[in-house]
């Protein structure tokens, strides 16, 4: 039997492989994904019900509706406040008097985000459903291009192109070249294949019909556009990315409130992973059961045990090919991220300011992620209770003009 060394090199080396093989797909797949990419076309609209959650938006809410108003199509535009203990139904209100388009739905306590949008849905009339977080903007042709998406391409869920809104500081420039390079790059790639994992809760369209067929958003988890997503592709329906749908988010503006985010989102993900297990049996749709499943397990587990795995044992002084074999992975995975991030901010017209960050995000990105991953095990591991763990709001926000 070969040694432990040997043992644990070869699967290290597979493992780099592996990692540096699915970078280089996902990045060809990407700008296939761009080429092959049709513009949806003007015409009719379907009826649209826009539906945001909000817990204690006071601060925000008013912005993030009043762009929803300048919208090119006509829209009903539902906010359910979910047990706030601000302003926030005082603002909604006010709104509704001046805009008879705006609905209120009150509930009178805090339920969740998933509940909200239950609240928010069901027994609407309109076809499409949208849903928008109220922390994020649209632009005026947003909703209208992901509900014309919906009908032209024939699906039941289609993502908007989600970017960072307010990209002032390091860390925000920082979380927005990991939108533009590497969330937004993989929902190309995916697309391309059919199997979106992810269509974020930050703004997306959903065919009514469709979130009936699957029971619509569930308290399950703590991610609950992913279980969603992966109930639609589960029940073999089809699901798209609009990268001409722009959506601004307001992304955490410190460490702290960074690692609370990025913590919520990985143990949502898990949750996702282990809920819809059933997808790698033999009855599940094959792009989900050989490609979707398997892809969010390798972004959500797989490579943060690997970079562990690597971590270790070139510290406890394994192997000197360990090192080489990181220093050439690292070498090669450089090489595709030049290209990768070139091509990302070709493709998706983003903020070119956000390459001056481009290399110390490289350096410390990783190391940030791996400790939220770690955490996150601890707290699995003595049986933390997670909870949805709300950021507080800014108000800072404020998209470019189309």
């Amino acid at each position: 039997m070969p040694p432990l060394s040997t043992i644990t090199d070869v699967a290290l080396g597979l493992g780099a492989g592996v990692l540096t093989l699915r970078w280089l797909v996902l990045w060809l797949a990407a700008l296939a994904h761009h080429r092959r990419w049709t513009p949806v076309v003007s015409g009719d609209t379907p009826a649209v019900l826009v539906v945001v959650p909000a817990f204690n938006e006071g601060r925000v809410i008013a912005n993030t509706v009043g762009h929803l108003l300048q919208s090119d199509v006509p829209v009903r535009i539902r906010v359910v406040d979910d047990g706030s203990t601000d302003n926030t139904c005082e603002v909604v209100e006010a709104l509704a008097q001046a805009h008879p388009r705006v609905e209120l739905v009150r509930q009178p306590h805090n339920r969740g985000k998933a509940a909200a949008l239950e609240a928010g849905w069901r027994g609407c009339a309109e076809p499409v459903v949208v849903t928008v977080d109220a922390d994020t903007l649209v632009l005026s042709n947003t909703i209208g291009l992901l509900a014309r998406s919906l009908e032209q391409r024939q699906v039941d869920a289609v993502a908007s192109n989600v970017r960072v809104g307010h990209p002032h500081r390091a860390l925000l420039r920082w979380q927005s070249l990991e939108y533009v390079t590497g969330l937004n790059i993989d929902r190309r790639a995916q697309a391309l294949f059919g199997f979106v994992t992810t269509i974020p809760g930050a703004c997306a369209a959903w065919r009514r019909t469709a979130l009936e067929a699957v029971g619509g958003f569930s308290s399950d988890t703590l991610a609950e556009d992913t279980d969603l997503t992966l109930a639609l592709l589960a029940a073999g329906r089809f699901v798209a990315f609009e990268p001409s749908a722009s959506a601004f988010t307001e992304a955490p503006a410190t460490l702290n409130d960074l690692f609370r985010q990025r913590r919520r989102w990985l143990y949502g993900n898990l949750q996702c992973l282990y809920k819809h297990r059933a997808l790698l049996r033999s009855g599940a749709p094959l792009r989900a059961r050989l490609l979707g499943w398997p892809n969010l397990a390798w972004a959500h587990f797989g490579v943060f045990v690997l970079g562990s795995c690597a971590l270790v044992w070139s510290l406890l002084g394994g192997a000197l090919d360990v090192r080489h074999l990181v220093a050439l992975v690292a070498g090669s995975i450089g090489v595709l991220d030049v290209f990768t991030v070139l091509s990302a901010y070709g493709i998706d017209e983003g903020d070119k300011r956000d390459l001056l960050h481009w290399v110390p995000q490289r350096l410390l990105w990783p190391w940030l992620m791996l400790a939220v991953f770690w955490w996150v095990m601890f707290d699995l591991a003595r049986r933390h209770a997670f909870t949805w763990d709300k950021l507080d709001r800014r108000g800072l926000l404020e998209p470019p003009q189309p």
